[in-house]
């Protein structure tokens, strides 16, 4: 979305992916260069398909630094303002690419959407990534995008001054239209949830508030929208089991980008009953952008930013993370009551289109952009 916005603004963009194509080899033919919404990307290995020998992945790793080395050159070659906008959570690349973007005379800038964390790395990864998070508070940075106000406050924190601008969850309303509400007739009526699997917590909280409703409202589904590791599908379908909802928990599996707005046409609410943690008040889910841009009542716990955002009981349902009750009696409402729910759904897209639209913030970013530029040429750097 970063290269939607600053196409928007009139900025020439590319995109270079650092992910290596799947392993697959079905995946042989896969497109590794082209254009996507007017947008040129390619993916930096140059070649499609996963090489299954380690030392031959070592070898395209080498080589992926060497193409963003000239691709680097070549944006900020030339009059005018050159950037790179980092979207990693590799250490490693982050480093790197500051380094080479700052090499050839460029503003480096760095996405920062969550807390930086170790995840679930192990051993000598885990302990490299510890040491990249200590070191990223210095690095020579011109500027970090930020998604919270929580960010916002980490980077100031840090040993060096780096500019930030604050970017909330960025998504395209118009892709998910203001379409009317489902029909009163139809059947089932969907309560939807889309995200990784893995995310356990709001997956068994989204089971649980589904099951507490399901009695009394033997029409409707609960449509899991995402995957994960095999496990935690085996856990979310037991418990769907085990509370005996399991006929009416759909497990949706994943679903392309372009195929979601059709998926949310089809909900009555979504729900994300994200319990609270540092990383939830760090946070800002994409998906709930696109949730409000779909028009249809949410249902979403009251972390970080989202009551900056979100009045509680008119542009959405905001509820404390701790009340698992108080996050079923809304669900309940919003059910019973399909005509208030419509009336805020409607308000939810006039937040998503307010605040959250790529074309609102494009202006934005790209001011930052060439104030950083013109700052870097005031000292000198350019």
């Amino acid at each position: 979305m970063y290269a939607r916005a600053f196409g928007f603004a009139g900025a020439r963009v590319a995109v270079a992916s650092l992910v290596l194509p799947a392993e697959d080899a079905a995946v042989a033919a896969e497109i590794h260069a082209g254009v996507h919404h007017g947008i040129p990307f390619e993916h930096v290995c140059g070649k499609a398909g996963r090489p299954r020998s380690f030392w031959r992945r070592r070898l395209r790793k080498v080589a992926q630094v060497a193409r963003m080395w000239r691709l680097v050159a070549r944006a900020t070659s030339g009059p005018g303002c050159g950037a790179v906008l980092i979207y990693s959570a590799s250490w490693t690349w982050i480093a790197l690419l500051t380094v080479i973007t700052r090499f050839h005379g460029g503003v480096a800038l760095l996405d920062l959407c969550e807390l930086p964390r170790p995840r679930e790395l192990r051993g000598l990864r885990a302990a490299l990534y510890r040491l990249g998070e200590r070191l990223f508070p210095r690095l020579p940075l011109d500027g970090v995008v930020v998604i919270s106000s929580y960010l916002e406050e980490y980077v100031a924190r840090g040993p060096r001054h780096t500019p930030t601008l604050r970017v909330p969850v960025m998504v395209d309303a118009d892709a998910f239209g203001a379409s009317s509400a489902p029909s009163p007739s139809a059947v089932p009526r969907r309560i939807v949830y889309c995200g990784a699997l893995g995310k356990y917590e709001e997956v068994q909280r989204a089971i649980r508030a589904f099951a507490a409703v399901a009695a009394g409202e033997p029409d409707v589904e609960l449509v899991l929208v995402g995957s994960g590791p095999d496990h935690r599908l085996e856990q979310a379908q037991e418990l769907a089991r085990a509370i005996g909802v399991e006929s009416r928990v759909r497990f949706a599996g994943d679903t392309a980008r372009e195929d979601l707005p059709a998926v949310f046409e089809s909900a009555e609410v979504f729900v994300l009953p994200r319990p609270a943690s540092l990383v939830a008040a760090a946070g800002l889910p994409n998906k709930l952008g696109e949730y409000l841009a779909a028009g249809r009542p949410v249902i979403v716990n009251a972390n970080g930013d989202i009551p900056r955002y979100l009045r509680d009981g008119v542009d959405a349902h905001v509820v404390d993370p701790d009340d698992e009750d108080a996050f079923v009696e809304r669900l309940r409402s919003v059910l019973a009551d399909r005509a208030a729910a419509a009336a805020m759904g409607v308000r939810g897209r006039a937040v998503a289109a307010r605040e959250f639209d790529y074309r609102v913030h494009a202006p934005r970013l790209l001011e930052f952009v060439e104030r950083l530029w013109a700052e870097r040429r005031r000292r000198g750097g350019q």
